[in-house]
């Protein structure tokens, strides 16, 4: 791993040997580069630990966490929730899905690290199956100091259209909870495939609309855009001739303005 100094522009390297042949290893920030209590976080969703370290420090600390998920899918294993980490307030939160919902879980380094569940939201019902959504998926994104949950909730496969988009944010006021909104502001939301990345962003500096969730798909090659005032949702289809497929993989790339 290569390390630059913000101010001098020094590199130096620091090597994390068990890292050597996992090339989807992500590395996070908790802080800004100048905060004193920023801890560097190394993880890789396939094994069940992490590396940390902090300011001054010249080594890594090695953390094997339990990984008591029930079920094969990654949506619902804390290892495989290291790939969708976010950051907010110094602390690193992921998410896990239940029968029912998705828990949101909290990864804290005081000073060693430890994780929480902190809140939890359920699925709504719907008109598939037995009565309930045959597919919901969540991601975590952080806005202004605000942590959101987007849920895009599907009745069969094909996936293509969501039946329902829910946003929820984390409140701290009292207790943990996540509330379920019906604005997001000024801000518009992008979102990768497979609900793995997004980002907030200022919808009038871009030249978007507010209040609407942008998104894509794998194996779609369409883009999505969802008004959350009116809770419904277009299809932009610009290459009508290409078709559908498991080998089409968009990517929604945002530029710097």
């Amino acid at each position: 791993m290569m390390l630059v100094h913000t101010e001098t522009r020094e590199t130096f390297l620091w090597e994390l040997a068990e890292l050597e042949e996992h090339v989807s290893s992500r590395c996070l920030l908790s802080h800004s580069p100048k905060n004193p209590s920023r801890v560097v976080l190394v993880v890789n969703p396939s094994m069940p630990v992490l590396w940390y370290c902090r300011p001054g420090s010249a080594r890594w600390f090695r953390h094997t966490y339990e990984d008591d998920a029930d079920t094969g899918s990654p949506y619902s294993s804390l290892m495989g929730g290291m790939s969708w980490l976010v950051v907010m307030g110094g602390k690193f939160y992921t998410l896990r899905s239940s029968d029912d919902g998705h828990l949101v879980v909290s990864l804290e380094f005081s000073p060693g690290p430890k994780f929480a569940v902190l809140a939890k939201t359920n699925n709504e019902q719907g008109e598939g199956e037995a009565g309930w959504f045959s597919h919901v998926f969540g991601l975590l994104l952080e806005s202004d100091g605000e942590l959101f949950l987007v849920c895009r909730y599907y009745l069969m496969e094909p996936r293509r259209m969501p039946c329902k988009i829910n946003v929820y944010k984390l409140d701290l006021s009292e207790r943990a909870e996540m509330v379920k909104v019906s604005t997001l502001g000024e801000r518009s939301f992008f979102m990768d495939n497979w609900s793995t990345d997004g980002v907030s962003m200022q919808a009038k500096q871009v030249g978007l609309k507010e209040n609407y969730i942008y998104f894509i798909d794998f194996g779609d090659k369409g883009l999505y855009v969802h008004d959350l005032g009116r809770g419904t949702t277009a299809l932009y289809d610009h290459v009508p001739d290409l078709e559908d497929g498991i080998g089409i993989t968009p990517k929604l790339v945002v530029t710097p303005w």
